[in-house]
């Protein structure tokens, strides 16, 4: 597969399903795509079957909890692909429980992973961005940031905290041509679903829209690959 398109595509949380898929789709349309990873092994054979397919995706090291970590990340993207034209906050995780029995360990992990990422990075480009008047900016949200989520309490405060970030982010810098989105993801059953709970599952199958849990991730990657075409 040739990639024709100049801009270059940042997604955290490549190597999980949805991720993958989104890593698959930009990169069939002809984007110039990137990942970050956390784990050396797994990264190691995510890119190794992806070669294997045909996709030319390379990794690179962060930790987007950590400001530091992400700020090296991105200076090393930078200097081998040139500017971050997309960047795509998909890094999430779960660690489910009512709040009574949620360590704060597992508040802050949630917390940290799925909305300070969304910070971390975004404030590494926005500069860039702003000064090339041109910039996209996909948060991948949740349904659970606006009708929360039994059990979620962590990850829906994320998802919701997300949702005021995108909104405010997008006013600041509208002007300069760059645009920020969220996009609400579909309710999978792969990989990240399965760190749910069977209630919060339970939940979220009566609450989609055709009562069942998806078990795959790319129609909500062609979501986010057509939301980019648009632009």
């Amino acid at each position: 597969m040739e990639n024709s398109n100049k801009r270059t595509v940042l997604i955290t949380g490549a190597t999980g399903g949805l991720g993958t898929a989104m890593c698959k789709e930009l990169y069939k349309d002809g984007y110039t795509v990137v990942g970050n990873y956390h784990t050396k092994e797994k990264a190691d054979k995510w890119m190794a079957q992806m070669k294997s397919e045909g996709f030319n995706i390379e990794l690179f090291y962060g930790d987007v909890s950590d400001y530091e970590s992400t700020g090296k990340m991105i200076a090393e993207i930078e200097s081998k692909y040139g500017h971050i034209d997309t960047l795509v906050n998909n890094a999430g995780i779960t660690r489910d429980g009512r709040l009574i029995n949620m360590k704060v360990e597992d508040w802050h992990a949630v917390i940290n992973t799925n909305l300070n990422s969304v910070f971390n990075c975004t404030r590494q480009v926005i500069q860039g961005m702003i000064d090339r008047n041109f910039g996209r900016i996909i948060n991948i949200s949740s349904v659970n940031g606006q009708r929360g989520q039994f059990g979620q309490t962590n990850y829906s405060a994320a998802k919701a905290g997300m949702h005021g970030f995108t909104k405010s982010l997008a006013m600041e810098v509208a002007k300069y041509g760059v645009t920020v989105k969220y996009y609400f993801a579909r309710i999978y059953w792969y990989r990240h679903g399965h760190g749910c709970s069977r209630k919060s599952i339970k939940s979220n199958c009566s609450a989609s829209a055709n009562g069942s849990l998806g078990r795959h991730a790319r129609s909500s990657a062609l979501g986010v690959v057509f939301s980019e075409r648009r632009n």
